[in-house]
């Protein structure tokens, strides 16, 4: 959740430096997800270069409306830790900063009390890919 993903793009040559984008795990907090699949999801996360998070809003598909987004980059989450404690304070401050809305703001809060005060995922081991 903290490190990066960089797959190469399609017809890019594996010797070019910008074959392979850094991307990094975010969490859309201006609105729940909306996708055409039929899956049970609530939260839209999605891997992103800098550019793609700095974006207002996600692309129309199939003739959509573009959708608000606000991409919140998982490692910030590191940032809100108070020893083993989630500090208030700085969250509530990033959510007026950002003008987060009540679900927003609340999607940031229960993700940070599961990434630092549960700590129920430790990490991920992959053999190969």
């Amino acid at each position: 959740m903290l490190g990066l993903r960089a797959v190469r793009v399609r017809g890019q040559r594996a010797n070019n430096p910008n074959a392979y984008p850094k991307k990094r795990l975010h969490l859309n907090l201006a609105a729940r997800y909306q996708g055409q699949d039929d899956l049970d999801r609530e939260y839209d996360f999605c891997f992103l270069t800098e550019e793609q998070a700095a974006s207002d809003s996600i692309p129309a598909e199939n003739g959509e409306e573009p959708r608000p987004a606000l991409w919140f980059p998982i490692r910030d989450v590191l940032k809100f830790r108070d020893g083993v404690d989630v500090d208030t304070e700085k969250l509530m401050l990033y959510n007026s900063d950002h003008k987060l809305t009540g679900w927003g703001g609340g999607t940031l809060a229960k993700l940070c009390n599961v990434l630092v005060k549960n700590q129920v995922i430790h990490y991920l081991r992959r053999r190969s890919q």
